[in-house]
């Protein structure tokens, strides 16, 4: 059956701010990275840059992930449960071992060295660059959908979640690192699940210029609260990354209208791949430009930016193209056999 022309256009706009938020989340490793090898000076521009995209742009995933838990929720328990370990587990497991391989291969290059005793202890905290999000999306999305299928009432969920925000921003389960962050982050999971219909109903209009105007407003407001201070708060980082989260969901409204939203929406599509794959590519990058003498930190972040998301996409277009998912997902159909 083909989609209605809303539900198409629902895609693009989500497509496309995941593909926005991706080169972000590359930008801010390949910078990290490079100031962690002593290449970038905390101070630099890059590096200011860096701490503004770390405002919204992780919070922003988990908001694009919680517009699909109420339908996640309508899922008997045993399939919800099997899907998320076919698409988050699966692929958290896979890309472990393939970071400490990959770290043993360039021990020489990589800031953090292989230490295989702690890979060991992956199922209680991850290990290797960015795989937090995987885990912490995890434990996320099964509390939430037990409240939901519970019948909980979307107002006590969204306190529910704040109070967990508010508790894990004072460390209160510090004994579970992950944990910790995971509750951090849990609020804009379950508010973008509880206002899912007020979000599409919001962006129910073809208009184009609007958002972008708005999106650039909102972005522009959180920068000028982020660069006054107003000292700092759970409260006041919270109305930060609110404005910024609605800022880029605006620019990918927007763009989803205009022939740039496909570059946008193309990424997104493949923001998972791009998402696993772009630390092995980041190092390589770093590994062949030092080697070739060059020191512009321009060019180190540009070319590290440009090769992590490149290269990424060349792996998981092939895997496309081949019928091989096993690097990121295990199939449904081939799993449902055995």
């Amino acid at each position: 059956m083909r989609p209605d022309s809303k539900s198409v256009e629902r895609t693009v706009w989500i497509d496309v701010c995941k593909g926005v938020c991706i080169l972000l989340v590359v930008y801010g490793h390949v910078s990290g990275g490079l100031e962690a090898a002593g290449t970038l000076a905390p101070s630099s521009i890059w590096m200011t840059l860096r701490d503004w995209v770390y405002l919204f742009h992780m919070p922003a995933f988990f908001v694009l992930s919680g517009i699909f838990a109420p339908r996640l929720s309508q899922l008997a328990c045993r399939d919800f449960l099997f899907g998320r370990l076919r698409t988050i587990f699966y692929p958290y497991v896979v890309w472990t071992a393939i970071i400490v391989g990959a770290q043993f291969a360039m021990a020489r290059f990589v800031n953090n060295p292989p230490e295989f005793s702690r890979a060991l202890y992956f199922l209680v905290e991850p290990y290797g660059y960015g795989l937090w999000f995987l885990y912490s999306l995890f434990i996320i999305s099964v509390i939430f959908y037990g409240l939901d299928r519970r019948r909980i009432s979307p107002l006590i969920i969204f306190i529910l979640a704040a109070t967990l925000s508010l508790l894990a921003s004072l460390n209160a389960f510090g004994f579970w690192p992950i944990f910790n962050t995971s509750m951090g982050f849990f609020i804009f999971y379950a508010t973008a699940a509880v206002a899912r219909e007020k979000i599409f109903s919001l962006f129910s209009q073809n208009d184009w210029p609007a958002p972008l105007l708005s999106g650039t407003g909102l972005l522009l407001a959180m920068t000028i609260f982020y660069s006054a201070g107003f000292g700092v708060n759970w409260l006041f980082n919270l109305l930060l990354t609110g404005l910024g989260i609605a800022g880029v969901i605006c620019l990918a409204k927007g763009l989803a209208q205009t022939l740039a939203g496909r570059f946008w929406a193309f990424l997104g599509l493949f923001s998972l791949e791009i998402y696993l794959g772009h630390p092995l590519w980041g190092t390589i990058s770093r590994v062949l430009l030092l080697h070739s003498r060059i020191a512009s930190p321009a060019i180190l972040v540009l070319g590290g930016v440009f090769l992590g998301i490149a290269g990424s996409l060349l792996v998981g277009v092939l895997c496309r193209t081949w019928n091989f998912p096993y690097l990121f997902k295990w199939p449904a159909k081939a799993a449902a056999k055995s």
